[in-house]
């Protein structure tokens, strides 16, 4: 089986949080809801969203696209974008 990217949907965030960190796998993706999308149909779309602002692990580390290996954070401003990208995928 491929791997799979996670994703999940966090309703406040903490500033000074490391989502990295915060728990274990399995509570992340039950807490958050995550679903997942295979590697396969994902990487697809990273050179695309390259980009698109978003932050690893913590709201004061900025970056753009996403890290494949680690916790991003896609900030309100930033949905718009990716989901027209995703939709269009």
């Amino acid at each position: 089986m491929a791997d799979v990217i996670n994703f999940g949907y966090i309703e406040e965030t903490d500033p000074n949080k490391d989502y990295s960190l915060s728990m274990l796998p399995d509570d992340f993706l039950n807490i958050f809801k995550c679903i997942k999308v295979s590697d396969d149909v994902f990487n697809e779309f990273i050179p695309i969203i390259l980009n698109i602002p978003t932050y690893y692990r913590k709201l004061d580390n900025p970056n753009f696209g996403i890290d494949h290996f680690g916790v991003t954070l896609v900030p309100p401003e930033s949905l718009p974008e990716l989901m027209r990208i995703i939709t269009n995928i």
